[in-house]
């Protein structure tokens, strides 16, 4: 269901424009797509973890920086992650 709107759009956006120029318009939407979407949605999660769950941070060692405090930001981690 994530992904049903992308046909959609490829649809319009083929629809509206000239037959010469559809290649040009597909890859200008899926540079669009993927500078809106996938450069800055790593580091907004990240703030939002940062903010809901601070004490779950990850140290050198590849443990939790607290974890006792960390299990009681769990609900921060599910609300990120729902998102």
């Amino acid at each position: 269901a994530l992904f049903t709107a992308q046909s959609g759009i490829l649809m319009t956006v083929m629809m509206s424009v000239d037959t010469a120029h559809r290649s040009n318009a597909i890859a200008f939407t899926t540079f669009c797509t993927h500078l809106l979407g996938d450069v800055p949605a790593p580091i907004l999660f990240g703030l939002l973890k940062n903010h809901l769950a601070p004490a779950c941070n990850i140290v050198g060692s590849g443990s939790f920086e607290n974890p006792e405090q960390c299990r009681e930001q769990h609900g921060g981690i599910r609300t990120t992650l729902a998102v």
